[in-house]
């Protein structure tokens, strides 16, 4: 089985995603099986070296996500490297079932990807001397899929993981050029930001009373995984937005932690008034 022959052989489904600044997904029938075939290459604007680096990258990440054993990844058949038209093509197991869908209990859902996340940034190999992860995911909802009740991790661009030295090769977007790459690393590698965009994402898809629930199941949750300075500032965020004032704690800087995007969003979440089709368009207007 390799990607020329299901392209060539195999019946072409339908395309789940077609976005020009994300890779472009197909999924192909062969043998009565389904597969997908990822392009990866026309949301970068990268030179043939740089394509060799994102290659061994990719398959690095995906090593080390399987490591960390927080959950399922889809199985990656082949990495293939079309010279001609300059892209990076992945062929990798199909999933059927999103994990977020419209009129289905998303709550639950959210709790179980709250856990999955909780775990894999407190896991102790995977924080480093300064506190900031050594491997992290991208929580776009989109990104997760259930296969027999396990949750999928599915989303292996760009590669987010730190190199032994402890540096990230960044690939950046063609609509990210602009963006500060100090704000980018916070926003992948500080825990703290990585649960707040969590929670930020889940929001434009719950209730608010729902988002609530989460919000406070996933406090309840951080102190039972680990009791560090992120619970502290994540909940001293909380209070802060919430009740104006946290007079019984020290004043946090809460942006050498979370980025001001963010946190002017887990703002926006908080209030009960806004609706979550308005919610996403005013989410739009905070960028770094």
């Amino acid at each position: 089985m390799s990607i020329k022959k299901i392209i060539s052989e195999g019946i072409l489904i339908k395309k789940i995603n077609n976005h020009k600044f994300s890779s472009i997904a197909s999924v192909y029938s062969f043998n009565k099986k389904h597969y997908v075939v990822r392009e990866i290459g026309h949301q970068y604007s990268l030179k043939l070296t740089e394509f060799n680096i994102l290659e061994k990258d990719i398959k690095q990440y995906y090593k080390n996500l399987k490591k960390t054993n927080t959950f399922r990844v889809p199985d990656l058949f082949e990495i293939f490297f079309d010279t001609k038209q300059k892209r990076l093509l992945l062929l990798t197991e199909y999933f059927k079932n999103n994990a977020i869908n419209n009129g289905c209990n998303n709550l639950k859902i959210f709790k179980k990807i709250a856990l999955i996340l909780l775990k894999l940034v407190s896991l102790k190999d995977n924080v480093n001397k300064k506190g900031k992860l050594n491997i992290s995911i991208d929580i776009n909802p989109n990104n997760f899929f259930i296969s027999n009740r396990d949750i999928v991790y599915n989303d292996f661009t760009p590669p987010l993981f730190r190199q032994t030295s402890g540096k990230w090769t960044e690939f950046r977007r063609i609509d990210e050029k602009k963006q500060k790459k100090r704000s980018k690393k916070m926003r992948y590698f500080s825990a703290e930001n990585v649960i707040v965009n969590f929670l930020n994402k889940a929001r434009l898809h719950l209730t608010f009373d729902e988002y609530k629930k989460l919000v406070i199941y996933v406090f309840k949750k951080m102190d039972l995984f680990y009791r560090n300075k992120s619970t502290n500032v994540l909940y001293s965020l909380y209070i802060n937005l919430v009740e104006k004032a946290d007079k019984n704690k020290e004043d946090v800087d809460f942006n050498k932690y979370i980025t001001k995007r963010d946190v002017a969003r887990f703002k926006l979440t908080l209030n009960k008034q806004i609706k979550n089709p308005e919610l996403g368009e005013l989410f739009k207007k905070f960028k770094n």
